[in-house]
């Protein structure tokens, strides 16, 4: 796997003013909320539907503002798209300020099924998983479910032991959900969410899949680092009708 990227937009945070200035852009400043607007709420960076949000945005300015000067940090989220990553560089200044760059990075393989994969945890990303699901939809024969799946305390373990942590949950219990059943698509939506699509079965077997679900519990301690926070999952289950055939109106 190569990862082929370039910088799709610099710019410096001004902590005091609270304002961001980009740079080579004719606006002189701007506020965190404007430049979340201008910059997000569009097609100009590629995180739109992913699990990118304001808030999200606000506490990667938060941590900058604790770096140490000379200091970065680097945030990576998935794009819309799937196969791209949208990574954040953050370096503080001496003056109460912080740059950054914002990096798009293509992962490029010859094998056309990992293209299609969530690049952390291996299941299905989420343009993948929104193609899958439907497909499925319009084939659908009868007794076919959709459950989503969100992690519980995942955002406690992953502010407090770490980014390192938080991604082996991610992964391992991506992993669980992944060989509950057969016949099944499994897929990360964002963030900690996860999509399970069940095709066809009973209410038995359902029933069966959601108690293994929660099941789940998972901890992790690294090294001697004793701390230990349990990450259990909780869920939604939507039956699908016939006729529905657009993901977005069955979640």
């Amino acid at each position: 796997m190569i990862e082929e990227g370039k910088i799709i937009l610099k710019f410096n945070i001004n902590f005091k003013r609270q304002m961001i200035i980009v740079e080579d852009d004719k606006v002189s400043a701007m506020s965190y909320a404007e430049f979340f607007q201008c910059y997000f709420s569009s097609k100009r960076i590629g995180v739109i539907e992913s699990d990118f949000t304001y808030s999200t945005f606000d506490e990667l300015i938060e941590k900058s503002i604790s770096l140490k000067v000379g200091t970065s940090q680097m945030a990576t989220y998935i794009s819309d798209d799937g196969i791209n990553i949208i990574r954040f560089i953050f370096q503080k200044n001496e003056d109460d300020s912080a740059y950054c760059e914002i990096y798009k990075v293509q992962l490029i393989n010859s094998n056309k099924d990992q293209l299609s994969r969530d690049y952390l945890t291996g299941v299905l990303s989420r343009g993948s998983l929104i193609k899958e699901c439907e497909n499925a939809m319009r084939n659908m024969i009868s007794n076919d479910y959709l459950i989503v799946i969100d992690l519980d305390n995942f955002k406690i373990a992953n502010d407090t032991l770490g980014h390192i942590a938080g991604d082996t949950y991610l992964k391992n219990i991506a992993g669980m959900i992944n060989n509950i059943g057969k016949d099944q698509i499994v897929g990360r939506y964002g963030g900690d969410e996860f999509v399970l699509y069940l095709r066809n079965i009973s209410k038995e077997y359902l029933m069966d899949i959601v108690e293994k679900i929660l099941d789940i519990r998972l901890d992790y301690s690294e090294g001697k680092n004793l701390a230990q926070i349990v990450v259990t999952c909780s869920l939604g289950i939507t039956k699908i009708e016939a006729g529905e055939f657009k993901m977005s109106t069955a979640l």
